[in-house]
Parts: C-alpha cells; sequence; structure tokens
C-alpha cells in the first residue's frame, strides 16, 4: 500500500470495518444485508476505512447461495458447540457474504473482476501447496549450507520439469478440447512414475521421444479438473487475466 501497489486480499473477519474514519461504530453488516435485499442485488461494492490504521479500501460483499450459507453456519455451530459457545448473530450475517478487499479503483475494475482476481491469486497459493504436500519441497535435514542451497536448486529444477511437462499436455489437450488438467492430480501421477523420466534423462536420453509419449498418455486419462456448476474456472482466469484486465 506504501508503494502505492495494487492488492486483492479477504477480509479477515476479526478486522474492524468503518464507513467513515471518525465513525467509532464499526460497520452494521445487518443493515447491509437489508440493504442489498431491499435492493434485490447480489453484492455491495463500498468504501470503507479498514481496522485500528483506518486504511482506505473497497469492500465487495458477494451474497453466498443458501446450501453454501446452511453449511458455514453448520460447521461453526458444531465447532463452537464443542467449545461451549454459541454462534454469535453477527457470524450469521457475515456467512451469508464472501469478503473481498482492494484498493484498485472502480472505473479500472468491476466487483465481479476484482472477485476473478482473488481466484487468481488463490491459484498461486494452490501451486504452492502442491509444491509442499506431494513434493515435499519444505522437507529438509540438518546439512552443511552448500549442500542445502544444491537441493533447493535441484528440488526447484524437477518441479520446473514437471511443470512445463503439464503445461504443455494442457495446452495441446485444450487445442483438442479434452478438457482441462489438475495440476494437483498431475504432479502426482510424475511424482510416482518419476523412475520413468529420471531414467530417460540420465540413460538413455534418446528415448525421450517415446517417454514423452508415455507422460502424454499417462495424463490424458483421468486428470481433469472436477468443475463446478456457478463458479468460474481456469480458463476464464486466463482469459480474465490476459484480456479483460486494465490494470
Amino acid at each position: 500500500i506504501e508503494k502505492e501497489a495494487f492488492f486483492v486480499s479477504k477480509l479477515n473477519h476479526n478486522v474492524s470495518v468503518r464507513l467513515n474514519a471518525n465513525d467509532e461504530m464499526k460497520l452494521d453488516f445487518q443493515q447491509v444485508y437489508k440493504q442489498i435485499l431491499k435492493e434485490k442485488k447480489t453484492y455491495s461494492d463500498i468504501p470503507l476505512y479498514l481496522g485500528k490504521k483506518k486504511q482506505l479500501v473497497r469492500l465487495i460483499m458477494v451474497h453466498v447461495p443458501k446450501e453454501v450459507y446452511e453449511k458455514r453456519i453448520l460447521e461453526r455451530n458444531k465447532m463452537n458447540k464443542s467449545r461451549g459457545y454459541t454462534t454469535s448473530e453477527e457470524y450469521k450475517i457475515k456467512a451469508r457474504f464472501n469478503f473481498y478487499i482492494c484498493n484498485i479503483p472502480e472505473q479500472q475494475c468491476s466487483w465481479e473482476v476484482i472477485c476473478k482476481l482473488y481466484r487468481v491469486r488463490w491459484q498461486i497459493e494452490l501451486a504452492f501447496k502442491v509444491w509442499k504436500s506431494i513434493l515435499h519441497i519444505d522437507q529438509t535435514y540438518k546439512m552443511k549450507s552448500e549442500r542445502l542451497v544444491t537441493t533447493l536448486y535441484l528440488k526447484l529444477l524437477w518441479i520446473f520439469i514437471n511443470w512445463q511437462l503439464i503445461s504443455d499436455c494442457r495446452n495441446l489437450f485444450l487445442r483438442e478440447k479434452l478438457g482441462l488438467l489438475s495440476l494437483s492430480k498431475c504432479i502426482q501421477t510424475l511424482t510416482e512414475n518419476s523412475n520413468i523420466l529420471r531414467n530417460t534423462l540420465f540413460k538413455s536420453i534418446n528415448n525421450l521421444n517415446e517417454t514423452l509419449k508415455d507422460v502424454i498418455q499417462l495424463l490424458s486419462h483421468h486428470h481433469w479438473i472436477e468443475k463446478r456448476n456457478e463458479r468460474c474456472h481456469f480458463e476464464e482466469l486466463i482469459e480474465l487475466l490476459f484480456c479483460n484486465s486494465n490494470i
């Protein structure tokens, strides 16, 4: 923010928000919810002041489907019951929305684009999750600093090779309209069959083309992203990122 960079993030439920910098009272989400219902809208996009520093941001509140709301309340009630608490009325109101905060002017990005941009940001988080949960890039043991750096570079190089294979296959299958590959499913499969590629690279480089054909065949079955109704999918996010955004 201090360097005037744009950001998009989720709003932490514990952070206070106010309509005016001098207001002592926090934003009344119950009133905002009633206003949305009255106007028969599915969202609210308002400027307000965030936290103790009272940073001016845009707050985008997107009304979630009934089943999502009910699932959130059920999970929160279950958790609170185990701790001897009751679910607050404030949480019940907030559970009806997804909250996004940003400092991008409305003239440059609509609220719909902001929501999609957040999903682009989340794709980065998912990639790091795959690196840690499947490729275990974060797991090391006590060693000399030189060996640690070498090990890290080797892991990153292996990630890059796998990533490039998946990207090429993803583009190929998209052009042929077969579907969109799931990064986590592909990484899992390539990790389980890493000996095939490793042996080719180090022992029989002349057979690389045949090995790559085997990889393509392997990933062309049961490695697709599962589509969810009323959700923005990866293809739409890429189109948004490179075609629709004025940022």
